[in-house]
């Protein structure tokens, strides 16, 4: 089974976003140690193929990143092609640097842009309270002229504001080849007001694609067992060598640590899951029987984190998120895209 890492490349960033969950935390770089530690994992195992490296900002350390992606461009020249190892860094799109197109057979950039300028102003801004959407723009611009593979992905806090101006976005991005995804940070509110949120951002999401001939991507199922984050396949290793089972330290449970270039996993930990552990869901209100075929055809997510705060067990779906896979395959199936996540 292939499988892949999140890398938090550590913490330092140029913006202070008015949601980021690492708000008020010690900005700290990647420990050297980590990057030899992830180098060794890397060179030992094969089935490792995917690297989702993000932060903080990651290409603040700028020269670190450099260095392990001449490093991974040496280990994919001596592998076959199913053995290489691809890469994606989550970046706000702030910081253009120039030696990324050296890397672009193998690398993508998933770049944070909260719709147009309001929007994006709104929530997104540099350390000194300036807007950053004009920059971002540029930058992704120049990335988009040195070939590399470009994700936009906005985080939608007031779905009205994004409405008004996500046309702008696909305007100011009209020479650039991308594909588009995006998520909720709607706070509070009931299961009913969550999926009308939902199905009208959707709606007017769909509508502006066909529009502008958008390649959109709901970035549903990665995998194919359906699990975000906790799976054994998919670890996130933070700065400073620990592992957890969500994103990091500020949000995630710790799982293991990376030692002497071996990944550590304690097994016996409730919040590791496999592949198989998924048969072991259930659905809020529903029996185990009817739980396990509807699980098998859901077109969301299952999130541990998400299923505990809504339904106090993680291991429990709600029972909206069951509608909410009904309404992307039947009245959106024609642009659903499952696991093309950039």
């Amino acid at each position: 089974m292939k499988k892949a890492l999140m890398i938090n490349f550590g913490l330092r960033c140029n913006f202070s976003c008015k949601y980021c969950y690492l708000k008020g935390k010690e900005q700290l770089p990647i420990i050297d140690d980590t990057i030899s530690g992830l180098k060794k994992v890397v060179s030992n195992n094969k089935d490792i193929t995917f690297l989702n490296i993000l932060g903080g900002e990651p290409l603040l350390e700028n020269e670190k990143l450099i260095d392990f992606l001449n490093f991974i461009k040496e280990i994919n020249f001596n592998r076959e092609e199913k053995d290489k190892v691809f890469i994606c860094i989550t970046t706000n799109g702030s910081i253009y640097l120039e030696h990324i197109k050296d890397f672009k057979d193998f690398l993508s950039l998933n770049i944070s842009i909260d719709g147009g300028e309001k929007s994006q102003n709104k929530n997104r801004i540099f350390k000194n309270g300036d807007g950053t959407y004009k920059t971002c723009i540029e930058v992704i611009n120049k990335y988009s002229k040195d070939g590399i593979i470009i994700g936009i992905h906005s985080v939608i806090k007031n779905p009205f504001l994004w409405k008004k101006c996500v046309s702008q976005l696909f305007k100011d991005l009209n020479n650039v080849e991308y594909t588009y995804s995006f998520n909720w940070d709607i706070q509070g509110g009931s299961a009913i007001l969550e999926l009308l949120n939902k199905a009208y951002v959707l709606s007017i999401g769909v509508k502006e694609m066909k529009k502008y001939n958008i390649n959109f991507d709901f970035s549903v199922a990665r995998h194919e067992e359906k699990l975000c984050g906790g799976s054994y396949t998919f670890l996130v290793i933070d700065y400073d060598s620990k592992i957890y089972s969500c994103e990091t330290k500020s949000s995630g449970t710790l799982i293991g640590e990376m030692k002497d270039g071996d990944i550590e996993i304690d097994m016996s930990n409730k919040y590791v899951l496999d592949k198989h552990i998924i048969d072991n869901y259930n659905i809020h209100y529903m029996s185990k029987k009817l739980s396990k075929n509807f699980i098998k055809n859901l077109k969301t997510y299952i999130c541990n984190y998400r299923n505990e705060q809504i339904t106090n067990n993680k291991f429990t779906i709600p029972f909206r998120d069951v509608v909410y896979s009904f309404i992307l395959s039947t009245f959106f199936k024609d642009f659903l895209k499952e696991g093309n996540h950039v």
